[in-house]
């Protein structure tokens, strides 16, 4: 009897022992399945750094070089810009010393508006309008102020509709606020359709007849506003 108790025991000792063994066997199993997967994570993530790495050295070796191009390209532009201002100015005191050389000649041929009493003459070659109105003014009159359409139609008349000439009015001070250079507010205009427009805000002085005459010629004595940088021949007013 004795000895079928320890039998029982030893049994049960031994199914516990499996037990144990078992529970501990499953949780070192699944601690490990949980560390392999923990590893693979970090060493995906590991690898997902690196690639992500190498796509920003890519990346920012994109905008090095494109700063470089842009850096390059503004450079050349500076450089084409300064030799340009340096070709205009030069232009504009070939300009200035032409018009300072004929400014006390008398070679210049004046027309009488018998209506306004005054004469009327062009510039010996074209100008900007400021150097226009500077060479008008060193041979006693100033750029044309036009006050009517008789005016208007006699200087079409007098000095033709075929090529485009400055006049004294602008808006250089403000915009849409024309005056002639007598600083008289224009009343009278004559503008061709759709002018002035201002294209580009760099038009604020003004010229007598279009650029391209039209078949019927109707839009002879018309007005535009343009660059006042533009050489043109100017009309220039003097009393008599």
């Amino acid at each position: 009897m004795a000895q079928s108790k320890l039998l029982i025991a030893g049994i049960s000792l031994v199914v516990v022992v499996v037990i144990v063994l078992g529970a501990f066997t499953t949780y070192f199993a699944s601690a490990r399945q949980k560390d392999q997967t923990g590893i693979k994570e970090n060493t995906d993530a590991v690898k997902q750094l690196q690639d992500q790495s190498v796509e920003d050295k890519q990346t920012l070796e994109q905008l090095r070089l494109g700063l470089r191009s842009l850096e390059k390209a503004s450079t050349e532009q500076l450089l084409q810009l300064r030799r340009q201002n340096v070709k205009l100015q030069n232009q504009l005191t070939q300009l200035k010393q032409q018009s300072e050389q004929l400014a006390n000649s008398d070679d210049l041929k004046w027309h009488t508006n018998r209506q306004t009493g005054h004469s009327y003459t062009l510039t010996p070659y074209p100008l900007p309008w400021h150097h226009a109105a500077e060479f008008a003014k060193d041979h006693g009159g100033h750029l044309v102020v036009i006050e009517d359409v008789n005016e208007n139609t006699w200087l079409t008349e007098t000095f033709g509709g075929r090529t485009q000439y400055w006049i004294g009015l602008s808006d250089e001070a403000v915009e849409g606020d024309f005056y002639w250079v007598n600083n008289q507010k224009a009343e009278y205009f004559n503008w061709l359709p759709g002018e002035p427009d201002n294209f580009k805000k760099k038009q604020n002085h003004i010229v007598i007849n279009p650029e391209t005459l039209d078949k019927e010629g109707k839009f002879v004595g018309r007005w535009n506003d343009i660059s006042g940088n533009l050489p043109k021949i100017a009309i220039i007013e003097r009393q008599n």
